[in-house]
């Protein structure tokens, strides 16, 4: 019942709220064709000290120090991963405390780069488990939402991972309800999409990447697409022409 009524009411309201945004987030060192206009991602690593930063906070003049060669980029997305709110889908003990440092990052971030718009990859999570578990898993799920509302009110779009970590009927299910969440900030959705398997890394089949396309045009506001540092654009492969439409 509870999934019938989210979906519902996505269907209800969904609509795309600005022009088609094509954001190219590939971290390509060789020639590639048009993806989108270039974007900055920032990686944990970048800004913080390698290894585990779970619990790390952040210090402002080091986050000020490394986004400031940034300035004037027109859009950074922000990765830091290490500061989860949910583990195993459960809200853990710090996830108001690492809700509040996202928030730093974002003022600190402000203070920095001027006019650049900025969000954060992977927030909000993917609802994949709540929509399907729901009487487990709904409850911390939307109080994670709730922990980040200060932080996604504040970024100038929303960047949920949408990478293909599952196959089935049930994906545009339950990417429909992560995005019926985000919606809820007005802000642009813009969802991370990657050619690969996220678990094999071998291309995913030109059929999935065609849907998932098709899905993101019709119920998101972009996509941005992401490849890994050590790819190399391979030009007899055929996946970019399978999401070409993602592109234009």
């Amino acid at each position: 019942m509870l999934r019938a009524f989210l979906l519902l009411s996505f269907a209800l309201t969904s609509y795309t709220s600005s022009a088609w945004q094509a954001l190219d987030a590939t971290r390509y060192r060789t020639f590639h064709p048009y993806m989108g206009t270039p974007i900055k991602v920032v990686y944990e690593g970048d800004i913080l000290p390698a290894g585990d930063n779970s619990n790390r906070a952040p210090i402002e003049s080091e986050i000020k120090a490394k986004l400031a060669p940034l300035r004037g980029s027109p859009i950074v997305v922000i990765d830091i991963e290490s500061w989860y709110l949910l583990k195993n889908q459960v809200l853990v003990t710090n996830a108001a405390r690492n809700a509040g440092w996202y928030l730093q990052v974002l003022t600190w971030a402000r203070q920095v780069l001027p006019g650049t718009k900025i969000g954060f990859f992977g927030l909000p999570a993917s609802a994949r488990y709540a929509y399907k578990w729901p009487s487990t898993f709904m409850v911390d799920y939307k109080k994670s939402v709730s922990l980040l509302s200060p932080v996604l009110s504040q970024v100038d779009a929303i960047f949920p991972d949408f990478y293909m970590w599952f196959k089935g009927s049930d994906v545009p299910n339950f990417q429909a309800v992560t995005l019926y969440v985000a919606k809820e900030f007005n802000k642009p959705i813009i969802p991370f999409m990657w050619h690969r398997d996220p678990l094999t890394e071998t291309y995913l089949s030109n059929a999935d990447i065609t849907n998932q396309c098709s899905w993101l045009k019709a119920n998101s506001d972009g996509v941005a697409w992401w490849s890994k540092w050590v790819e190399v654009y391979e030009p007899t492969s055929t996946w970019y022409s399978a999401a070409k439409s993602c592109f234009n």
